[in-house]
């Protein structure tokens, strides 16, 4: 199974960098487009020699995967969740009913009575 991911991995990679070529064609193109098709015939021709280069992208993809996560998570949470805090700050607003209140003895939330005791025999 590790072999035909390396081997499908390493075709793809010759197919983009094809693609890219055809398109640009610069000498950046052409270099990694000799590259992944060296990387390729590697990967078909000696998978035991492949397997230390397929180690070392698979580290390197588990890296950036990590770097990646915590820069799109970061930008989610600056870009969303810090805008709409200030927003129901100036608007002086609470949902989640945060702020101590001295004249209340309890801070607990009263439900309305249930109407019906079928609906929760069949929830969904």
């Amino acid at each position: 199974m590790r072999s035909l991911r390396s081997i499908l991995g390493t075709g793809c990679a010759t197919a983009l960098t094809l693609f890219g070529w055809l398109r640009w064609h610069s000498p950046l193109s052409l270099g990694l487009l000799i590259v992944a098709t060296i990387l390729l015939a590697l990967a078909l021709g000696a998978p035991r020699a492949f397997a230390p280069i397929q180690s070392a992208f698979d580290h390197f993809g588990r890296a950036l995967t990590a770097v990646l996560t915590i820069l799109v998570l970061g930008l989610v949470f600056a870009l969303i969740f810090i805008p709409g805090r200030l927003v129901l700050t100036l608007l002086r607003r609470d949902p989640l009913h945060r702020r101590p209140d001295p004249a209340r003895s309890t801070y607990w939330e009263p439900l309305p009575p249930a109407s019906a005791v079928d609906r929760f025999r069949r929830q969904f």
